[in-house]
């Protein structure tokens, strides 16, 4: 779903499904989007010296927004293990004391029309048979029977373990930015970190099939390892399960 997200809102073309009248009212260059993680909780932050704003900054500071609706759903996909959830907000007001007067001035019907507006975009992107509202395109292409999931995840870990370097973390991470820039995304193609090598790496595996063009996402896959470290035996490993 991240994924999605960043080929539908990576260019601006996701503003067209904003309405007319508020496109009119827009100051500069109208709204941005960023990809940062949003806090969900059930209580209104309107202060900047409270106990829980030193909370979320201690234990949370990456966050770029605080928000209540989506509380209830991330709950419950946190105790579900295969509910995947994404969250789009339009960013209405600063978390101080002055949110009722950019509430009066319609703020927050401004930041709903861009959060909808960006919803159909990524919505359009997960539909299939589609090449997304933001008009993107793959720069790899599923051209025939090549990468199929004939093998298993088991089968994929084991042959990009082959790799020498795939034990190093910066390896993986330069794997993953290369793997983004050939499928043409705004950013690195997404695979959850973990410590243990062989954790990461089956991620990277269930990301690439769970990709909305798992063809793609292998040869992509196959081209970054190509380009980082030619390795004869290990490429050849991982060829016979793209054939």
């Amino acid at each position: 779903m991240e994924q999605a997200a960043g080929i539908a809102l990576c260019s601006e073309s996701w503003r067209k499904w904003v309405p007319r009248e508020m496109r009119a009212t827009w100051q500069e260059d109208g709204p941005h989007v960023h990809f940062q993680p949003i806090i969900a909780g059930e209580v209104v932050l309107n202060s900047p010296v409270t106990p829980l704003r030193d909370q979320i900054t201690f234990h949370y500071g990456d966050a770029l927004a605080i928000e209540m609706e989506s509380a209830g759903v991330a709950r419950v996909a946190d105790l579900s293990e295969d509910l995947r959830i994404l969250t789009l907000r339009g960013i209405s007001d600063h978390a101080d004391a002055n949110k009722s007067e950019a509430d009066a001035s319609g703020s927050q019907h401004r930041a709903s029309a861009h959060a909808a507006a960006a919803a159909a975009a990524v919505a359009c992107e997960l539909l299939p048979e589609t090449a997304g509202s933001g008009g993107s395109s793959l720069a790899v292409r599923s051209t025939g029977a090549i990468g199929e999931a004939s093998a298993t995840e088991v089968e994929w870990v084991r042959a990009l373990m082959a790799f020498d370097d795939i034990s190093r973390g910066d390896f993986r991470h330069s794997l993953l930015t290369d793997m983004g820039r050939i499928l043409g995304l705004p950013r690195a193609f997404m695979a959850t970190e973990s410590s243990m090598a062989r954790d990461h790496v089956r991620e990277i595996v269930r990301r690439m099939n769970a990709y909305r063009d798992p063809p793609a996402a292998r040869r992509a896959l196959y081209a970054a390892l190509e380009h980082a470290r030619p390795d004869d035996g290990a490429l050849e490993g991982l060829s016979r399960l793209m054939s």
